[in-house]
């Protein structure tokens, strides 16, 4: 049986307040986690979902879940729902201390005044 500590990811980087970007150490890495120790905003690249409500444009930066291509202009899709990123796309997602979020970023970066822990693997 494998030791408990072996379920705890590797690669952990700092973020800090500067504006710096983050990116994934080696190449097909990605960012799994994100933990906040200090509230703030924390930019993230790739990977991300985000809402629209009813009547919404979401455009060039999405995924239109109709075609599975990006939208080519800014498109109202009339359709409240999660649209995905594309790979370029910034997502801002306001965060409270103690707060983990997942998923596959690419990069990730503070608003000057967000700080926590990003896990890679």
């Amino acid at each position: 049986m494998a030791h408990p500590s072996d379920s705890f990811g590797k690669n952990l980087h700092i973020i800090t307040t500067s504006s710096t970007v983050l990116s994934a150490p080696r190449v097909g890495d990605h960012f799994f986690a994100i933990n906040c120790t200090v509230a703030g905003t924390a930019t993230v690249e790739g990977g991300a979902y985000v809402y629209f409500a009813s009547g919404a444009t979401p455009g060039v930066g999405y995924i239109d879940p109709r075609t599975g291509e990006p939208f080519g202009a800014a498109t109202t899709t009339g359709e409240a729902g999660y649209y995905e990123t594309i790979g370029t796309t910034d997502v801002a997602i306001p965060m409270i201390a103690g707060q983990t979020v997942y998923g596959k970023f690419d990069t990730v970066k503070s608003d000057g005044t967000f700080t926590g822990f990003a896990y890679s693997a």
